[in-house]
C-alpha cells in the first residue's frame, strides 16, 4: 500500500512534466522527441508490467537510467550526471520494483535551484 501511494504521488507530476519536456523537442529536435517518447512509452509500460513484482537489480537500474534520461532532457546535460556502480555479484538480487527511483527523483528535485 505505501509502494501504490508513493507511485501515485511522483508519476502524475512526473508524467506532466515529461510529456511537456517531449512536446518541447518536437520543433527544435524532432528526433530526440521520437527517441524520448518511445523510451517513455517503455518506461510506463515497465512500470505498469512490474508494479506488483520482485525484479532483479539489473532491470530495476535499466528503469532508473530511462527516467534519468527523460530528467537529463528536462534540466539539460550540463546540469545532471547520473553515476551507477554496482558489483556484479547483487545485479541479479530481486528487488521490489520502484524501489530507486524515488531516491533519484528526490535527489533531481533537491539538487535544482528554484
Amino acid at each position: 500500500m505505501e509502494l501504490k501511494a508513493l507511485q501515485a504521488q511522483i508519476n502524475p507530476h512526473f508524467l506532466f512534466n515529461t510529456i511537456n519536456t517531449i512536446a518541447s523537442f518536437i520543433r527544435t529536435d524532432p528526433t530526440k522527441a521520437r527517441t524520448l517518447l518511445r523510451d517513455f512509452a517503455v518506461f510506463y509500460r515497465s512500470a505498469i508490467e512490474n508494479a506488483n513484482d520482485l525484479i532483479v537489480l539489473e532491470r530495476e537500474i535499466e528503469q532508473v537510467e530511462r527516467y534519468f534520461s527523460f530528467e537529463v532532457a528536462r534540466f539539460g546535460e550540463e546540469r545532471l550526471e547520473l553515476t551507477v556502480d554496482i558489483q556484479p555479484s547483487v545485479r541479479e538480487m530481486l528487488v521490489p520494483s520502484f524501489l530507486i527511483q524515488p531516491l533519484v527523483e528526490n535527489s533531481v528535485h533537491h539538487a535544482m535551484k528554484s
